[in-house]
């Protein structure tokens, strides 16, 4: 087992900068997960650690130990790679048992592992077979016995889910979940896909541009997101948002004078705004309709405490069979954890 300590990580192609100020501290048996859109760097730093690229700047420790200049073979690490990264001429049990060939393990030591690897991960019955005769999700199994058998101090996943089929994405996040519980190695993992991020995560590095835009846990991240960014791109359906301004300590719909949400000026940092940003998820207003685009005309009834909405259009509603018209004015429940307002 190992931590991990990132101080002002940087890394750089020519001119071109793809990570920039990257500062975090992953303890003991947590799982991390590299969240954001494609380009934002996330491969690039699990890649930094695991020595497969060059740190420009700043220091990166692993359990304690200043690893910048340290080889890969020496950091006591192990990746899952996107696309499996198997041998195709060899048999599952010669594919899990290469690296520890190399790292010159005794063949009674190397037997026990592979033994041990596969009764974790259902593959003694395929031991013997070529990795070309073996689905997606069992090759995805072997790539993982392969990391396991070498008992690393941290576990690297680089997006090893996103070459398999929604159903075994589904049945592989549950072994992945399953695995760490059993093991409780470090483990960092890349991933786009907030759905694995939200499920297997202690905590989540959300990242755009090579900078981090928010660290927490899934839930923080969901309830509680630090930008407008973080807001729209955790959460399906997406958040909606629409501008309003500011009068005293009412939030009015642009263009109305009916007196909208309150703004607790204790939560919220509005720094003499007149203008803010409120988004409303989908999934925390009333379960019998649910809103997809919002127009800009939108009041807040303070006495019957319901949300009126004009709507282009509905994505889900009260029956099968019931379907406003465009443009119809529907009334919804609101909850208070349903509007977050973030500062503009």
């Amino acid at each position: 087992m190992a931590e991990l300590s990132f101080r002002n990580i940087s890394k750089s192609y020519g001119d071109t900068q793809v990570v920039a100020g990257f500062n975090l501290e992953v303890r003991n048996h947590e799982f991390i997960v590299f969240l954001g859109p494609s380009g934002c760097g996330k491969s690039t730093i699990l890649r930094m650690i695991a020595g497969l690229d060059d740190i420009t700047g700043g220091e990166l420790s692993i359990d304690k130990r200043v690893v910048n200049q340290l080889p890969r073979r020496d950091r006591n690490i192990a990746m899952v790679f996107q696309n499996y990264a198997l041998y195709p001429h060899m048999s599952v049990r010669d594919n899990i048992a290469f690296g520890l060939k190399r790292m010159k393990i005794a063949p009674d030591e190397i037997d026990r592992r592979i033994r041990g690897a596969a009764a974790t991960l259902g593959l003694e019955q395929f031991l013997d077979r070529k990795s070309t005769a073996l689905s997606g999700g069992q090759q995805q199994r072997v790539a993982i016995a392969r990391a396991i058998v070498k008992t690393p101090g941290v576990f690297l996943f680089d997006e090893p889910l996103s070459n398999l089929d929604a159903k075994l994405r589904n049945h592989m996040r549950v072994e992945i979940a399953r695995f760490h519980q059993r093991l409780k190695t470090t483990t960092v993992y890349v991933t786009h896909d907030q759905l694995e991020a939200m499920t297997l995560a202690d905590g989540i590095v959300l990242l755009r541009s090579g900078l981090i835009e928010q660290v927490g846990t899934p839930r923080e991240i969901f309830e509680r997101p630090d930008s407008q960014f973080v807001a729209a791109f955790i959460g399906t359906p997406a958040m909606n948002f629409f501008e309003v301004d500011v009068n005293g300590s009412e939030l009015n719909a642009a263009g109305r004078n009916a007196p909208a949400v309150f703004v607790d000026r204790e939560r919220f940092d509005l720094n003499g705004s007149k203008t803010v940003v409120a988004g409303v998820r989908p999934a925390t207003s009333a379960p019998r309709v649910l809103p997809t685009l919002l127009t800009s005309s939108m009041a807040m009834s303070t006495s019957s405490n319901s949300l009126a909405m004009t709507l282009w259009s509905i994505s889900s509603t009260r029956s099968r069979d019931w379907r406003p018209p465009a443009g119809a004015t529907v009334s919804l429940g609101r909850r208070s954890r349903a509007d977050d307002i973030l500062g503009r």
